[in-house]
């Protein structure tokens, strides 16, 4: 895989999220519903299990994606398996989150699971690849 496959897959994942996030919101506010009849403990135990992975994902997940070395090329870079597994592992785990969080908002219509979600969206964002290759490379 090149550097460009990497991209294609964080920007889907991105997109995903998006995605179900428009299409939970729209199936609440076109159907007039308050929530698809969920329990309020049900979103707001998914809303802290969606925080939960991404404090996971941020503390423990992200230090095992190595930067990019000075003399390193992106495509040397992204093809290495050191980098990939813990890489695509990372962008999962976020997306995991943030999709706990919009199951949370679609079942209870509270805004703390797609609060969540929304963070969810940021940290993917945050994890994009070329902020894992590091700026300008170590």
């Amino acid at each position: 895989m090149n550097t460009r496959a990497f991209r294609i897959i964080h920007a889907a994942l991105a997109v995903g999220l998006v995605l179900v996030g428009g299409t939970f919101f729209l199936l609440l506010r076109v159907r007039h519903l308050r929530s698809l009849g969920g329990a309020p403990a049900i979103g707001l135990g998914l809303g802290g299990l969606a925080v939960a992975l991404l404090a996971v994902a941020a503390t423990i997940l992200r230090p095992n994606v190595p930067e990019r070395r000075f003399d390193e090329a992106p495509e040397a870079y992204w093809t290495a398996a050191e980098t990939r597994v813990p890489a695509v592992i990372l962008w999962c785990v976020v997306e995991a989150g943030g999709l706990f969080g919009l199951i949370g908002y679609v079942l209870t219509g509270r805004p703390l699971p797609a609060a969540a979600s929304a963070l969810a969206l940021a940290t993917l964002v945050l994890f994009r690849p070329s902020r894992l290759e590091g700026e300008g490379a170590v």
